[in-house]
């Protein structure tokens, strides 16, 4: 029988940018842009290599996606979040490769009427960056916004898909 409490990581590096992945046995949980010692970590993971069953081939995923050979991500989710914040990150989840949408447009699309802050928290709040394309979320006149690796990464991205314009900068 398995543990579905236990947490799994492994971590890599592409285009410089260090990248680790936590999954369980359900599929990823989340993905963080930095290389943390696992003493600094809340929770207490097995480190496992990213070529392992476990991490779901999500590591073969990034670097075609890093090297242009691939623009979707097929890995299975375990993510927590509020039914808000998953609703969010299911319109996120839906913006094509190489394509953008504003906070606002999100919000429409999921019938949100309240102030878009909290789409941009929901957005922020995503547990995993590049899989779930948060950094194809842009502010309303085209600019870029915060991104949780940084905005150095987040123009990376963008500038993989194609889609860095003079206005972005």
């Amino acid at each position: 029988m398995k543990d579905e409490s236990i947490v799994f990581y492994a971590a890599a590096e592409y285009e410089a940018i260090p990248v680790i992945v936590f999954s369980t046995h359900n599929g990823i949980r989340k993905l963080i842009f930095k290389q943390l010692p696992p003493s600094r970590l809340k929770i207490n993971p097995l480190m496992l290599k990213p070529d392992d069953p476990l991490m779901f081939n999500v590591f073969d995923q990034l670097s075609d996606y890093f090297n242009m050979k691939s623009k979707e991500f097929s890995v299975p989710f375990d993510i927590v979040g509020t039914a808000f914040q998953l609703n969010v990150w299911s319109e996120i989840n839906k913006i094509p490769f190489g394509e953008t949408k504003s906070y606002k447009e999100i919000g429409e699309a999921i019938g949100y009427k309240g102030g878009f802050q909290a789409i941009g928290n929901a957005v922020g709040a995503n547990p995993l960056p590049i899989i779930i394309p948060c950094h194809r979320v842009l502010g309303h006149t085209g600019q870029l916004t915060g991104y949780s690796g940084g905005l150095h990464i987040k123009k990376k991205l963008l500038e993989i898909e194609g889609k860095l314009t003079p206005e972005l900068f």
